[in-house]
């Protein structure tokens, strides 16, 4: 499962499987099974299962489903459960799943799958141990018979015409409108009259209770999904929150690996934040003096006596 590549290959067999199983191997030959990713066969990887007394098995093509341990014990039941942990978020719909979301329901359905039950089961499973060639060939089909293969028989037959009452609600699912307001308006119309109903329509008075229940019931149900849906925008809301880490291009193969990068990051940043220089205050220039216009420029204030228009006023 997930994303693999040459590097990673090679990272994973020096840093998970040989310090894994070294001290069990205690200087043995110890064997690795796997299936036919290009990855598997470079050959730094070749040369590092050399030294390291590693023997390199290759499962044939298209048989990882029936002879890979993973395939048959735990890739299956991870994928129930994973499905169930996700399926209070399914049911609602919506358009795009978060990785957040996929993440949180992968940790809940790992717990559940990966138990030493599945592990065990599959190499079982697998005819590995015990050693059993017949447990994998039972699961092969024998090949189809030409004798024996089925013909398509049509068994469609013309429907004869029914009346309006007999043909309400079985037609069509859910029942169309422009049909149901039809047969209703004849319904009310005789209801109203004093003759008794005929079994026809008696039978779509039933019908119509039984179907007004399912889309009550139909109704309940959307709005309860819609609740739910408001729930997980809010809860999506709250997760955009966080702060988003680039890892730039480290390689990382478990989970330590990951947290440990954080944990480094994070100390790499307060740092930087701490030795960073204190932000100088922005010097904001101070206005300009007013400028005072020369004395022989001033208004002589005894001009405006000799003004004509106050020599009209005398």
């Amino acid at each position: 499962m997930g994303w693999t590549s040459d590097i990673h290959g090679v990272e994973w067999l020096r840093k998970c499987f040989e310090p894994d199983t070294r001290e069990k191997a205690d200087g043995e030959w110890r064997l690795l099974i796997l299936d036919g990713h290009g990855s598997h066969v470079t050959g730094s990887f070749l040369v590092n299962c050399l030294i390291n007394k590693i023997h390199v098995m290759r499962l044939p093509p298209h048989t990882s489903h029936l002879l890979q341990p993973l395939d048959v014990g735990l890739f299956g039941p991870l994928k129930t459960a994973l499905g169930t942990a996700l399926d209070p978020i399914l049911r609602k719909e919506v358009s795009r799943l978060q990785k957040c979301e996929w993440l949180m329901g992968y940790i809940e359905a790992r717990e559940n799958a990966f138990t030493e039950s599945n592990v065990l089961g599959g190499w079982r499973g697998a005819g590995l141990i015990p050693f059993d060639p017949e447990e994998v060939l039972r699961h092969i089909p024998p090949p189809p018979s030409s004798s024996t293969l089925p013909q398509n028989v049509s068994s469609e037959s013309p429907v004869s015409p029914t009346q309006l009452f007999e043909n309400s609600f079985i037609t069509s699912s859910p029942p169309e409108a422009s049909q149901l307001r039809t047969t209703t308006q004849v319904l009310r119309k005789r209801l109203c009259e004093p003759t008794p109903l005929l079994s026809p329509e008696r039978n779509f008075i039933c019908r119509l209770s039984r179907t007004t229940e399912r889309l009550r019931a139909e109704n309940s149900i959307l709005q309860q999904e819609n609740l739910e849906l408001k729930r997980l925008n809010a809860l999506r809301q709250e997760c955009g929150k966080g702060v988003r880490v680039a890892l730039k291009d480290r390689l990382l193969l478990t989970a330590d690996d990951l947290r440990d990068t954080l944990y480094e990051m994070r100390r790499e940043e307060e740092e930087k934040q701490k030795n960073k220089p204190p932000r100088k205050k922005r010097k904001t220039a101070a206005p300009p003096p007013p400028q005072s216009e020369p004395i022989d420029q001033l208004p002589d204030p005894l001009a405006a006596l000799d003004s004509p228009s106050n020599s009209e006023l005398e």
